[in-house]
């Protein structure tokens, strides 16, 4: 029992890695565009088959706890855990199909779930700010409207951009962008550190 689930975390561990590396890599990637030139802003496929991955492997699990003889009673940890695979396979894969942004000099515009669609304009955003616990830009409109933008979004750089172009810097709320600056200065340092730990030694 104890061997399955330390396996079982490894896998996760490296899987959840391997899919964060691969979408801080999609944010340098340019955004999607439609026919009128608006940017097309969501998640790479990497969130997708994560999502694929971790429903297989709740699945797997919970499969395995009605091979012992007692049942969920005998494997009750192993059963947890793949339920909560499955939720996050879940998460991940309806996250991927049903969370994009359409951004434009005129307007952002967020597409969730069953179709529910939020709209700032631009001239009518009141304040932009980072919250570092999720990663996410957070618009709000003059109405008490929110839209919530990912770092980790293919063309979140291109997003940005836009967004200090069209936001005045009094919308910005200051000290949590003084937050993001740091995050990046430290991921920078971070991957300097492993280029320099990759390099042939002479």
């Amino acid at each position: 029992m104890f061997i399955l689930e330390l396996i079982l975390f490894i896998i996760s561990i490296l899987a959840g890695a391997y899919s964060l590396r691969s979408w801080w890599m999609s944010s340098d990637k340019p955004a999607e565009l439609t026919a009128d030139g608006s940017m097309i802003l969501r998640y790479s496929s990497n969130m997708f088959w994560l999502g694929v991955v971790s429903l297989l492997m709740g699945l797997g699990l919970l499969g395995v706890t009605f091979l012992f003889e007692n049942g969920i009673e005998a494997g009750i940890t192993v059963f947890l855990m793949g339920v909560i695979f499955i939720v996050a396979g879940i998460w991940f894969i309806f996250g991927y199909f049903h969370n994009r942004l359409i951004v434009n000099q005129r307007y952002i515009q967020q597409s969730k779930w069953l179709g529910r669609r939020t709209v700032i304009d631009w001239a009518r955003l009141e304040k932009v700010r980072f919250s570092a616990k999720s990663g996410n830009f957070i618009l709000k409109g003059v109405n008490g409207e929110k839209i919530k933008v990912s770092r980790l979004m293919r063309g979140f750089n291109n997003f940005k951009a836009i967004l200090e172009q069209q936001v005045p810097d009094a919308s910005f709320d200051h000290e949590s962008m003084a937050e993001y600056k740091k995050l990046i200065e430290m991921e920078q340092e971070l991957l300097e550190e492993l280029k320099l730990d990759n390099q042939p030694k002479a």
